[in-house]
Parts: structure tokens; sequence; C-alpha cells
């Protein structure tokens, strides 16, 4: 267990409160939540602390985009990019299909990509979960860490993972600390994803690793599942894991599919390398104390080595040229 917590809570020192729920403000362009009122949870021997003093967006990018946000329309498919045809087609509860998409999924990551991948999700907040079983597609939105190539942190910094050719998702929902093997584990129905990822309020992942590394994790809740879809036997060319800790309530997640494909919060594809060049100019500047990246509740270990290599490897996956 003291792998795990150290995989967790490896190379920052953070704070993060538990934001008390607000009900969003939709504005012309996107979802503003309200600032809510802030707690302190103590984790070991370090504090985290929600992200304060900024607007954040909170909304997934399927349900922002796609109509009018209705909690209940099943938009994660949705092949016109939240246009007006869209809004006009749009049916609650029903998912379109994927016919008609003018861009090719990525069918392979490379190591690079691999471990791209993971410092880009770095404390990304994960705002919703969404699997469409009848098109074998999910898809998970994030708040990540980026700044652009200009050097400004862009005014909306979700994306959207969507997984194609989905072979399996487990999901373990347990009602207490993540390292009790005693705790009651609840069950959850896959078109329950969505509300009980939104029900923790985007907390962040953090670890570093977060693509094709179930096996590490999900060894120790075998038998404390609470979710396993598995519609066929293939789909699992590569596996994502996820998390939302609440302290005293938790979320594991793993998805495994066959392909990947990365949008912004207007639908536009999103290549590979500028996703992860993103990320890493975000903690290249923040290994130097950056002003660009304060006002997070987040501060370097005394000794950043391997937060800087872990920088070195994203930095090595956006430009393998380097």
């Amino acid at each position: 267990m003291a792998d795990e917590n150290s995989r967790r809570y490896a190379n920052t020192s953070r704070n993060i409160g538990f934001a008390m729920a607000a009900t969003a403000i939709f504005t012309a362009d996107r979802f503003i939540a309200p600032i809510g009122h802030r707690a302190t949870k103590h984790i070991g021997t370090k504090t985290r602390k929600h992200r304060i003093g900024r607007p954040t967006t909170t909304q997934s990018i399927a349900k922002t985009l796609c109509g009018t946000g209705d909690e209940e329309s099943l938009c994660c498919a949705c092949p016109l990019g939240g246009t007006t045809e869209c809004r006009n087609q749009c049916v609650v509860g029903t998912a379109h299909s994927f016919v008609g998409w003018p861009e090719t999924p990525v069918l392979v990551l490379t190591p690079n990509e691999i471990v791209g991948h993971g410092a880009a999700l770095n404390e990304a907040d994960v705002l919703g979960v969404e699997v469409d079983p009848s098109n074998r597609v999910a898809c998970v939105t994030f708040r990540v860490l980026a700044l652009s190539e200009v050097g400004t942190e862009p005014s909306d910094t979700r994306v959207q993972f969507r997984f194609h050719s989905v072979g399996r998702v487990v999901a373990s929902l347990r009602e207490g600390h993540w390292d009790d093997a005693i705790v009651p584990i609840v069950p959850i129905a896959l078109e329950a994803l969505l509300p009980t990822a939104q029900s923790f309020g985007g907390l962040p992942i953090y670890g570093w690793e977060f693509v094709d590394c179930h096996e590490r994790d999900l060894s120790r809740l075998s038998d404390r599942l609470s979710l396993d879809w598995h519609p066929g036997n293939d789909g699992r060319s590569h596996s994502i894991s996820l998390f939302q800790d609440g302290g005293n309530r938790i979320l594991d997640l793993y998805l495994w599919f066959g392909a990947l494909e990365t949008r912004d919060p207007y639908h536009r594809p999103v290549p590979i390398a500028s996703f992860i060049a993103a990320g890493k100019r975000w903690w290249d500047a923040f290994c130097v104390g950056d002003e660009r990246t304060k006002g997070y509740g987040m501060a370097p270990l005394r000794s950043p080595a391997v937060l800087n290599q872990q920088v070195r490897l994203a930095m090595l996956a956006a430009d393998p040229r380097r």
C-alpha cells in the first residue's frame, strides 16, 4: 500500500479542497462554475486543497457542446461537433453514430507517447466519464494543466479523450479510505458512470502514469469491483487508469480500448504531440517557479530530480529529435 500512496502523491506538495456543489452558470461559450466554500483535508504529511481564485470550467465537453447540456443527453458519440445541426438532432438518451468522422483515431501509442500522456495528464481534473455500449465508445473529459506555444495559459484547458473499440470497463466505488480493504463496495451501472464520476466534483488525478499501468493497481481490487463490463475479447490494445479520491470515498476506474483520439472544447482534433507539448510547457515552467504556474496550490519538492526527469521524458515524447 505504501507504493500506491507514494505513486499518487509523488513529486509535488499540494493542497486539494472539496468545493461544495454549485449550479453551473451557462455563458456564451462555456459553463463557468462558481467557486464554492472550501474545506481542507489532511492526508498523511501532505495537505491538498482545491484550486481556487480563478473561474474553472467544470462541465464534461460532451454535455457542454451538444445541445443545452441536458444531463440526460448521451452525446459523447456525436459526430456533428455540437453544431446547430447537432442540437437539432440530439435525442435525450440517444447516442449518435460515428459514421462520417473525418479523422482517424490513433490505433497504437508509442512508448514515448505513453510516457508523454502521463506527464500531460498529471494533476488533470476529471470532469466526466461516459460509455456508449452500443458503439463501444467511451469519453473522458479532463481539465489539464497546459501552456500554449506563445506561453500563455489557454482560457479553456478542457480536452476530451474519445476511446474507440472499448474492450473492458472496470470500476471500484468504495465508501472509505483508498487503502481500507474492508470498506463497503457500491455497485455501479454502466450508464451511471457519468453521475458517479461527477459526484466527486472534478478532482485531479496524479502520479505521472495513467496509460497501460492497470496491472500494477488492479490486482489489489480484483475482489472489490463495482462494475466489470467487457463486450468482447478485442479492444484491449491499451488501457487508462483513473481515480477520484474524495478522502472517505473513492472511485478507481480502468478503461481498455483499441484506438484513441483527443479533442479540444470545440471538438477539433488535437494531435498527440501538441497535447503532450502543451503539458510539457506547463511542467517545465513549474519546475523553475514560473509565475504562470502559481495559484494552483502546488510547489516543487526540495529535490525535483524525479519531476525534472518526467518533464524531460515528456519533452522527448513531444519532440523525439531532442
